[in-house]
């Protein structure tokens, strides 16, 4: 029950903020397997250039060995936003080698009663590490990209560091924590999300 009093708490907190924040990453070079799905949730609360926060509901699964594909739906401070996105992992993470890869989105929203849009393009490098209470996946990541609402257009860019976590006394549930630093013309923000995989699977 304490759990569940502090998510809700945790949830009312970001949505009765008092500005827009909506990009992040929240994964990792990781990939889920193809024919499995995950379905998660993803509070984010911006720490710069103003205050507030949303919340996003999203859903993926893997294509083959290197592709996958995530859509999420939100809302909060923003009024209303979808992403689409893709992940291509080209080089996995394999001994001492980390997982390198990239992951192109393109979100449409609504807020204060306007349109936008935003494409960007995030490199991702992460490396798991095995632990005594489980894996934990460290993930550094750079989104760029374009940031259009109003009849204006801005070039966007923050530097993400985060990790996922995988406790052996939960093997359906993933975590995530992350941090996303404004580089330009976006803000700083802290999120973390809870997910599980559809069909039990574990990675």
């Amino acid at each position: 029950m304490k759990r569940l009093s502090l998510s809700g708490l945790l949830l009312t907190t970001l949505m009765t903020a008092q500005a827009s924040a909506f990009l992040s990453t929240s994964e990792s070079g990781e990939l889920t397997p193809s024919g499995t799905f995950r379905i998660g949730a993803e509070p984010q609360l911006r720490i710069s250039d103003g205050s507030g926060g949303n919340v996003g509901f999203f859903v993926d699964s893997g294509l083959n060995d290197e592709w996958s594909w995530r859509a999420q739906l939100g809302t909060g401070d923003t009024e209303f936003w979808g992403t689409a996105s893709a992940k291509w992992v080209p080089i996995p993470d394999l001994d001492s080698q980390p997982a390198i890869g990239l992951r192109p989105e393109v979100t449409f929203g609504r807020d204060e009663n306007e349109s936008f849009s935003v494409f960007r393009v995030s490199p991702i490098v992460s490396k798991k590490i095995d632990t005594e209470i489980g894996k934990l996946t460290p993930y550094l990541a750079l989104p760029i990209g374009v940031f259009a609402w109003r009849g204006k257009s801005d070039t966007i860019s923050q530097l993400v560091i985060g990790s996922e976590g995988k406790f052996e006394e939960m093997p359906t549930l993933l975590f995530t924590a992350e941090l996303g630093m404004n580089m330009s013309k976006t803000f700083s923000y802290v999120s973390g999300s809870i997910s599980f995989f559809f069909d039990g699977s574990t990675r």
